[in-house]
């Protein structure tokens, strides 16, 4: 979320900001905001001045009192209830006007970084490295669905009897398979330096706001009934959280830690060319990587931006470095690192995105208030083709580990 003081010291800026996202229905609302900060700045003035008064006249009824100037000494009284009594109309339009300033406030997108280019889809990203080529074989390639229940790897219709659309059953080796690149990227990340942690699957409405927009809440996130719990659509969420309302000390920056956690999504008005099969679904697991550093440590991302790449390549699967466009920005991004995209032989026309790193600067100190507010976060979602594509890489440092083949 912006800071209220340079979205009133820079509200042409901001609005621009919001047209490079293409996001042009929020214009309105920085004017709105301004206008909601001006009178609760208003407010405040007004109640302290109130209060002080208030405080000045009390200290006059004793001394009245003492004079036995009586109905002098009541008159004080009344003005003192009458102040009180403004006050508190002003104090509970200042929360209002706090609740619904704040509510705006979180779906004004974050400043993008100048280096995002300005696109409005993925045939806009600007692709910086590729791996190996799309392999287009000579004869028709079964869906990947039809690979797995030829293996008795998956039911789907066991799973739409129990839970309904948008769920699955992995069976036998698929569903080791499944287990296998999991642990294989769990591993991976350790033996990067990376600390493991397995998170809370759920989180409050607080850390919920904290991370995300009321409206991406809405979209994503599954409520418990009558608890203040959430399920969480990914562990950043929670990964984020577990640094609420403290302070990192300097010294003890940066923190990189890779996260396993199942992800819950309603995935309301999803978008996306593969929703068939097992792209868009209620329930996953991954593997996430975050990183908490200085902002003149931002250079780590580079080594740990090298970690996706490193492990895909083990997948021998040929797959593309790209920067996303504007409208693909996340609400809370301030710079869109990198994407990685994969070709399969199931796919062999369509980039399908399996990882994406960001920058997240000043929106970190919604939920979390330390000395470098700064958090880089690279989560690894890889969709691995049933069938690896024989490449050569790009690069002879990139090798692939004997334990993945």
């Amino acid at each position: 979320m912006l800071d209220i003081k340079f979205v009133r010291e820079n509200p042409e800026v901001v609005k621009q900001n919001i047209r490079n996202k293409f996001q042009d229905s929020k214009l309105e609302l920085v004017d709105k905001v301004l206008e909601l900060d001006k009178e609760n700045r208003e407010i405040k003035q007004e109640v302290e001045a109130l209060r002080a008064e208030r405080n000045k006249i009390s200290k006059q009824i004793g001394a009245l009192m003492g004079q036995g100037k009586r109905e002098e000494a009541e008159e004080v009284k009344k003005q003192v209830a009458a102040s009180g009594t403004r006050i508190e109309e002003l104090s509970q339009r200042e929360k209002e006007v706090e609740e619904e300033l704040l509510k705006d406030m979180m779906v004004i997108p974050n400043i993008i970084d100048p280096s995002v280019p300005i696109g409005k889809d993925d045939s806009q990203n600007v692709e910086i490295e590729k791996f190996g080529e799309p392999v287009v074989p000579d004869f028709e390639v079964p869906y990947h669905t039809d690979i797995m229940e030829n293996f008795d790897g998956i039911d789907l219709d066991s799973a739409r009897r129990v839970a309904g659309n948008g769920f699955y059953y992995l069976m036998g080796d698929i569903a080791r398979l499944h287990s296998a690149v999991i642990s294989y990227a769990r591993d991976f990340m350790i033996n990067r330096g990376f600390t493991y942690c397995v998170p809370p699957f759920m989180i409050r409405s607080n850390v919920v706001t904290g991370v995300m927009s009321f409206a991406e809440m809405d979209a994503m996130m599954y409520k418990i009934e009558g608890e203040d719990l959430y399920l969480i659509g990914t562990s950043e969420h929670s990964m984020i959280g577990k640094f609420i309302d403290q302070i990192i000390p300097e010294e003890e920056l940066p923190k990189t830690l890779t996260s396993y956690s199942p992800c819950f999504r309603k995935e309301k008005g999803a978008h996306g060319l593969e929703e068939r099969g097992v792209y868009r679904i209620h329930q996953f697991e991954k593997q996430e990587m975050i990183v908490f550093c200085r902002p003149e440590e931002s250079p780590i991302v580079i080594a740990t931006e090298d970690a996706p790449v490193r492990f895909t390549s083990a997948f021998l699967i040929g797959f593309r470095i790209t920067k996303p466009e504007s409208q693909n920005t996340g609400i809370d991004t301030t710079q869109p690192i990198s994407s990685m995209a994969s070709s399969g032989w199931f796919l062999p026309t369509i980039w399908i995105t399996i990882s994406a790193s960001f920058s997240a600067a000043p929106v970190f100190s919604r939920i979390v208030p330390m000395s470098a507010p700064r958090m880089i976060t690279i989560p690894i979602l890889v969709n691995v083709p049933e069938k690896p594509c024989p490449i050569t890489f790009a690069r002879p440092s990139v090798t692939v580990p004997s334990s993945a083949v």
